[in-house]
């Protein structure tokens, strides 16, 4: 009797151990491709190569779809996306933050922050959800894969 009643007990907790994994495993983040061409492909190329493990204390995750020009880091994801367009809020007056040796263009999203790269030959934009605080810590361990990957652009004059 005692060991049919073991049984039923270590079947049960498997049962549950299999359905929580199930249920709670982290499903690929979804991110939108870019589509960077010519220095920005290259430079993306060689981001997604040197791109660290963790970020803000956070491991990798899988995106969907599968891309080299996209990364996450989280449960609550910090995206990377490399090669995107110009942001819309770039202006010749718009205030740069400098964290590293990178400029970063600040706008506020939906319970986030997205921060791209300026004056770089890629632009590249990570977005942090406003859970993690502070939200530099991200940037700085992606600074030495940026600085190594995306130059910075020089100007002639």
């Amino acid at each position: 009797m005692n060991r049919r009643i073991v049984l039923v007990f270590v079947a049960g907790v498997v049962v549950l151990g299999v359905v929580s994994a199930l249920v709670f495993r982290e499903r690929p983040v979804a991110v939108v491709v870019p589509q960077p061409v010519g220095d920005a492909a290259r430079a993306c190329d060689d981001l997604h190569r040197q791109l660290p493990a963790t970020v803000a204390g956070q491991g990798h995750r899988d995106v969907t779809p599968e891309s080299d020009r996209t990364a996450a880091w989280g449960g609550r994801a910090i995206v990377l996306r490399c090669g995107v367009g110009t942001p819309s809020a770039l202006q010749p007056t718009s205030e740069l933050t400098t964290i590293d040796g990178i400029d970063w263009l600040q706008e506020s999203a939906d319970g986030a922050t997205r921060w791209t790269t300026v004056g770089r030959v890629a632009y590249v934009e990570v977005t942090i959800p406003d859970s993690y605080d502070p939200p530099s810590d991200a940037l700085v361990d992606l600074g030495p894969a940026i600085r190594a990957a995306d130059p910075e652009l020089t100007t002639t004059g």
